[in-house]
């Protein structure tokens, strides 16, 4: 087994990385990949396959255009 440990941003010590982070850090991620995935689903037209209004609208709030 790897080991590894976390650091923290308000303290310059390390610490374990356990079972239990490990767990939470892979629940973290399979609810990152089910967003992603229903975001693809919401903004991408199934019959083209190509981005929607949807996408389009997203697109410019994150790049700071406001259509």
């Amino acid at each position: 087994m790897a080991r590894s440990s976390a650091r923290c941003v308000s303290s310059i010590s390390s610490r374990a990385f356990g079972e239990e982070d490990r767990r939470l850090l892979r629940d973290l991620g399979r609810m990152a990949e089910q967003e992603m995935a229903e975001l693809q689903l919401a903004t991408i037209d199934e019959l083209t396959l190509l981005s929607n209004r949807r996408f389009t609208k997203k697109l410019s709030i994150l790049i700071g255009l406001h259509i």
